[in-house]
């Protein structure tokens, strides 16, 4: 065997090292080329994911996916990746299909697969989980609206400020203390 034999072999075996590990694949290729131009596929993808994980809620809701495209959110960065690994795992596991086109009980197992893999994969999946529980169940883009699902009705469903609050809501404050700890 050559030192260029031995080198290519040993870069072969780098190659396929980085490519099991999730960070470096991150770092190579945070945004992947399947969904740099195509926004339709990220949305598709990501909506199949959050219909999967809260059962009931609307796919055609505008805000169902906002919080993975909000940059307020950290997991903005994130949200193609994870996106690609969906896909991923459900060629992997499914042969060659999106997870958009996944059947809901295939999709529950492709989550599950992603739930069970490294470490930092699991943190990817569970922050997204989170997110859009948070976000759908939370209301925390349309916040009059509420989640029926879990009959959270909104922040006000009618009631008027008579009804909603005490008229002299001083009087149950308790009596304030001073700095010297004397009460006035």
């Amino acid at each position: 065997m050559t030192r260029r034999e031995l080198l290519r072999g040993i870069g072969a075996l780098a190659a396929v090292t980085a490519a099991g590990c999730t960070p470096l694949k991150f770092l190579l290729d945070p945004h992947p080329s399947s969904y740099r131009n195509l926004p339709d596929k990220l949305d598709t993808t990501l909506r199949a994911f959050v219909v999967t994980i809260i059962p009931g809620a609307p796919a055609d809701d505008p805000n169902l996916v906002r919080v993975y495209s909000d940059d307020y959110y950290p997991f903005t960065k994130f949200a193609t990746f994870f996106a690609n690994d969906l896909d991923t795992r459900s060629r992997r596991l499914y042969g060659n299909t999106v997870f958009a086109s996944l059947s809901q009980a295939q999709r529950e197992f492709v989550v599950k697969d992603g739930l069970s893999s490294d470490a930092t994969m699991v943190k990817l999946y569970k922050a997204a989980i989170y997110a859009a529980k948070a976000s759908f169940y939370g209301g925390i883009y349309d916040i009059s609206k509420g989640c029926k699902l879990i009959d959270f009705q909104g922040s006000n469903w009618g009631f008027s400020d008579d009804e909603m609050f005490y008229p002299n809501a001083k009087q149950y404050f308790a009596r304030e203390l001073t700095c010297t700890g004397n009460y006035q």
